[in-house]
């Protein structure tokens, strides 16, 4: 290295051609580039199709065509190479949907996209993330200079061709393979409740309602396209998941059904400068099949009610009426079980009813106890197989579940009540007036 004549090392010219600085100048900043600290500013995602115009046909920049073989035939972006991402993914292994293919299978075909790790990867698909799980196996793989067309082909007006691009094939393999974004289910199950992450959940409304991951956000990737098509502005994306609780500096954790809308999640939040994203790739295909791993519902809960109650063929539970139920109370025909909380059963309840709250017959991964200590608990209490069983809750949920327990447990005969009750003993009110 040449010396200064003050005796300091001079720099030494970069060998990097000048459309590679160029290409930083437009992702990084200017300002970062001129100062020599491409480092210290936050490359982005999304390039605009004048920025890929710009670089198309300069040496190291493979533009990456991942929509369907058939579609690349009617028609491409001038340059693309084909990989779809099928050929990148198997539709599922071990029962789980949407894997990533062996890393072997992943090697080939990139090394047969004639890919080095040296490369300028820009991906694009039909509209703006739709390249999601490309990104993530590409990010996976361990490219570090990846990039997505914003809008997509959808948005592209430059030269097109129907002509395949036959690459040259390369020696790539996984070297550089980075698998430290991606998370199991127990490391995810120990972020719940923790205030310095935000665990996200990718899937449609009414799929998180019907069940997600406790603390779970719902964030759909649709939120980020403006039109179908381009990335909405990043302050109102910002402000968007700002109200969530969703900020740069917490560790965030992406789950959807099977990984694919946690994929476009995760390429949105690394196009917005979040750091520290991973992506739970078994997602709610595993832990919603885990009798471990505690589901929560999004829902309010429901009631029983209507022509639906007491049908003619009606194969579930008899709903009383209060007059029925106060005859068979004074028969000594039936038991109420009474399975709200404790707290509501002590302020006031059916008279001669016992209590046992319905969360206490689960254990602590939210599964029925035993058998046997489910017997004991009940029969300490008096509710016996052989008695006629009447249930006291006052939601659907809570009425569900202890009618279809009780029914496992070999109960034959178990009925319902969910009315207005008059005639409450409280025991309150007896401690204060000795009535």
């Amino acid at each position: 290295m040449k010396k200064c004549t003050n005796g300091q090392r001079a720099p030494v010219r970069s060998r990097r051609p000048m459309w590679l600085w160029a290409l930083a100048a437009f992702l990084i900043g200017p300002s970062a580039v001129l100062a020599g600290n491409a480092s210290a500013a936050t490359e982005r995602v999304f390039i605009s199709p004048g920025q890929l115009k710009d670089l198309l046909g300069k040496p190291g920049v493979k533009l990456i065509d991942v929509r369907g073989a058939a579609d690349y035939e009617k028609g491409h972006i001038s340059g693309a190479i084909s990989i779809p991402w099928n050929v990148i993914q198997v539709p599922e292994r071990d029962g789980l949907r949407n894997k990533w293919a062996d890393d072997a299978v992943i090697g080939k075909i990139f090394a047969q996209g004639g890919l080095s790790y040296e490369d300028y990867v820009v991906l694009y698909d039909t509209g703006t993330i739709a390249p999601g799980i490309a990104f993530a196996i590409f990010t996976y793989a361990g490219f570090d200079k990846l990039h997505v067309l914003d809008g997509g082909i959808d948005a592209w007006d430059g030269a097109m061709n129907s002509l395949p691009v036959k690459p040259v094939e390369s020696k790539f393999t996984l070297s550089r393979k980075n698998g430290n974004f991606v998370a199991g289910k127990d490391y995810v199950a120990g972020k719940i409740g923790d205030p310095t992450a935000r665990i996200i959940e990718g899937r449609s409304l009414k799929a998180y309602e019907d069940g997600h991951i406790p603390t779970a956000k719902h964030v759909e990737p649709a939120t980020f396209v403006q039109d179908g098509k381009f990335l909405k502005p990043r302050d109102v994306i910002l402000h968007e998941l700002a109200k969530k609780e969703v900020t740069p500096e917490k560790q965030i954790i992406l789950y959807c059904g099977s990984g694919g809308s946690a994929s476009r999640n995760f390429m949105v939040l690394k196009e917005l400068g979040f750091k520290d994203v991973f992506i739970y790739l078994n997602s709610w295909d595993e832990w919603s099949i885990d009798p471990t791993k505690v589901q929560e519902l999004g829902v309010p809960n429901f009631t029983f009610s209507g022509n639906v109650v007491n049908g003619r063929n009606s194969l579930g539970p008899r709903f009383f009426s209060q007059s029925e139920l106060k005859s068979a109370l004074d028969q000594k025909s039936v038991a109420v079980l009474d399975v709200r909380s404790n707290a509501d059963f002590n302020i006031g309840r059916i008279p001669g009813s016992v209590n046992i709250y319905w969360n206490d017959t689960l254990d602590a991964k939210r599964n029925p106890n035993s058998a046997e200590d489910l017997a004991a608990l009940f029969a300490q209490k008096g509710i016996t197989p052989d008695k006629h069983i009447v249930i006291f809750t006052r939601g659907g949920i809570q009425l569900t579940y202890m009618y279809t327990l009780l029914k496992m447990l070999g109960y034959p005969q178990v009925s319902a009540y969910n009315g207005r009750w008059d005639g409450w003993e409280m025991p309150s009110w007896k401690a204060v007036s000795g009535k």
